[in-house]
């Protein structure tokens, strides 16, 4: 009896009233939310963006994190190391020398072709690229990674790049420990001098399992006694590595023992487009004296 008297007391009645103030302060809440929806929206993805950050890091593939490592480490390489180092990069061109003809009535050579940067992953597999100092030969090579980059976001493929990366200081080549056997092992522990996060290891197996392009620095910092010997371990990890792609930056003098006298549809040399440079025509080995051809921008 207690009971139900209670519950006839306290039986819930509508207030027409209290429900009028509450929709009239819900629809005011409303609009000053709508009204300032794009602020709130940024404020919300600004303190989102370290969380999805973080998720990322730890959901990241070991591609993902040698990538970022890479592109990290060579961004050091620069006067300065900006945020986004492609949204700033000038791509340049280049001179290539085109394959001789199997014969020519007038003598004459025939004219340098013009490649873009964009397309050095798409052509020859050994090239070299010439230049004078500070003309931006480490740049193009750093910029490739961009590019490499770039093409694997854009690939429905998971990988994080459809070539595998691998850059090699030369100026490190006195650290070379004599203990790796065959030009492959030396040039993975090339590669994890430069990057030290790399084991030699994982970057042997890299090498060996995936396409990979070699991006090779500071030519020109190898002794020239040395010379000989540091283009033939490279040949030899060039030819026990068939689906690697080399781009080698060198200085317009020196780069001999890398290219060997020009034959009809041989590698050749790139240099940047608009540079004076020498047709291995006339100079088949660039540590001798010679007379040179010179080409200028179209």
């Amino acid at each position: 009896m207690l009971t139900t008297a209670l519950l006839q007391q306290q039986a819930w009645q509508f207030d027409w009233r209290s429900a009028l103030m509450g929709a009239i302060v819900a629809w005011i809440i409303a609009g000053a939310l709508y009204i300032r929806r794009h602020t709130l929206q940024a404020t919300a993805q600004r303190l989102w963006k370290p969380i999805v950050a973080w998720r990322r890091r730890m959901q990241s593939s070991d591609e993902e994190k040698y990538l970022r490592a890479l592109q990290d480490m060579l961004k050091g390489t620069l006067l300065f190391a900006p945020r986004d180092p492609q949204a700033i990069f000038a791509p340049p061109t280049f001179l290539a020398p085109a394959a001789l003809p199997e014969a020519s009535e007038d003598g004459l050579l025939p004219p340098p072709i013009v490649l873009p940067h964009t397309d050095l992953i798409d052509g020859h597999t050994r090239l070299i690229i010439t230049g004078t100092q500070a003309s931006g030969r480490t740049t193009a090579l750093l910029m490739t990674v961009w590019e490499i980059a770039r093409r694997g976001a854009a690939q429905e493929d998971p990988s994080p790049f459809t070539h595998f990366p691998i850059w090699l200081d030369l100026s490190y080549i006195k650290s070379l420990a004599p203990q790796y056997p065959t030009a492959v092992d030396r040039v993975a522990y090339l590669a994890s001098l430069t990057l030290s996060a790399a084991l030699p290891k994982w970057l042997n197996k890299q090498l060996k399992e995936r396409p990979t392009v070699i991006l090779v620095d500071n030519w020109e910092k190898v002794p020239a006694y040395e010379r000989d010997t540091i283009a033939q371990w490279l040949a030899e990890a060039a030819n026990a590595l068939p689906k690697s792609l080399w781009i080698v930056a060198a200085s317009l003098q020196g780069y001999g023992p890398l290219s060997p006298p020009r034959q009809r549809n041989s590698s050749q040399p790139l240099r940047r487009a608009g540079e004076h440079c020498y047709t291995p025509a006339t100079n088949p080995h660039p540590n001798q004296s010679h007379s040179p051809t010179r080409y200028t921008n179209n």
